[in-house]
């Protein structure tokens, strides 16, 4: 296992997570990375799959496109990207926006190199209760 982040600028769940993956066991293949999220491919490795739960709703339209531009160079090709989005804007500053179905299916084309597995209505598990949210599955094409 190799761990590329000091543990002294990371936030305490994050120490929390590299205590976690360092008693997990030798098989474990689990590497910390701190990083631009925004630019996946700077990492300098190919994945299989990218789990977002709660990211790609942050950003407006805009970074969200550089977003998967990038993240379309840190997949493999046939890599998934698992997308779990808040699916209503909350009215508070800088809060997240909705990522709906229609927008998941413009944005994640096969011209620009993906798939759409699956694409539905789903709730996100939040302090503020459930949430209506956008759940996705996009396969990596090219």
């Amino acid at each position: 296992m190799k761990c590329s982040a000091s543990t002294s600028r990371l936030r305490p769940s994050s120490r929390r997570a590299r205590g976690d993956a360092l008693t997990t066991g030798p098989d474990a293949r689990l590497s910390f990375a701190v990083g631009d999220a925004l630019r996946p491919s700077q990492l300098g490795r190919r994945f299989g799959s990218v789990v977002d739960s709660g990211f790609l709703h942050l950003f407006e339209p805009e970074d969200g496109d550089r977003f998967i531009d990038d993240l379309a160079l840190a997949l493999s090709t046939g890599g998934r990207y698992y997308l779990l989005a808040f699916a209503v804007t909350f009215p508070i500053p800088h809060g997240p926006r909705a990522v709906t179905e229609d927008e998941v299916r413009a944005r994640f084309t096969p011209a620009r190199g993906w798939e759409v597995r699956a694409c539905h209505s789903a709730e996100l598990l939040s302090r503020a209760g459930d949430v209506p949210a956008t759940c996705a599955c996009l396969e990596r094409v090219t």
